[in-house]
């Protein structure tokens, strides 16, 4: 059965979402390299992990196999793991994400490490799914001119 042009990603929006593969590649490594030591201690760890491999799929699934309502459906789901991701990194403290936002990052974790504490999480880190996963929703949903 043949698809309908309308279906498929092309053009200028295939070359965005070859560069959405790459990030979301490159994100799933970061990902499991940062979580390696956590994943045994919080399984909800792997969230973020499983969350970059279905975008390397989605990007794939938009880029060669399928339509892209498909690819952005599935960017849609996986948007949500950036925002619960901020909530896992400070443990719904608002004030955590202020400070991340405003602080002087460096002598913070200074001041962590001479104080025998481990460095915290970044706070706004998961906040790169969210985007790449919002960047993939325009390129797959976006609208196409005839």
């Amino acid at each position: 059965m043949a698809r309908s042009k309308s279906t498929e990603i092309a053009g200028k929006d295939r070359f965005a979402m070859f560069f959405l593969l790459v990030g979301f590649a490159v994100l799933f490594i970061e990902v499991r390299y940062l979580h390696a030591g956590i994943v045994q201690m919080n399984p909800v760890a792997w969230a973020p992990i499983v969350s970059a491999g279905l975008g390397v799929l989605a990007a794939l699934l938009g880029l060669f196999g399928g339509t892209r309502i498909a690819a952005g459906v599935i960017f849609i789901l996986i948007s949500v793991s950036g925002v619960a991701g901020v909530y896992f990194h400070t443990k719904g403290d608002v004030e955590q994400i202020r400070k991340n936002v405003v602080s002087e990052r460096r002598s913070d974790v200074l001041a962590w490490k001479m104080e025998g504490k481990n460095e915290p999480p970044p706070a706004l880190a998961p906040l790169a799914m969210t985007g790449l996963c919002l960047i993939g929703v325009v390129v797959a949903l976006g609208e196409r001119k005839k």
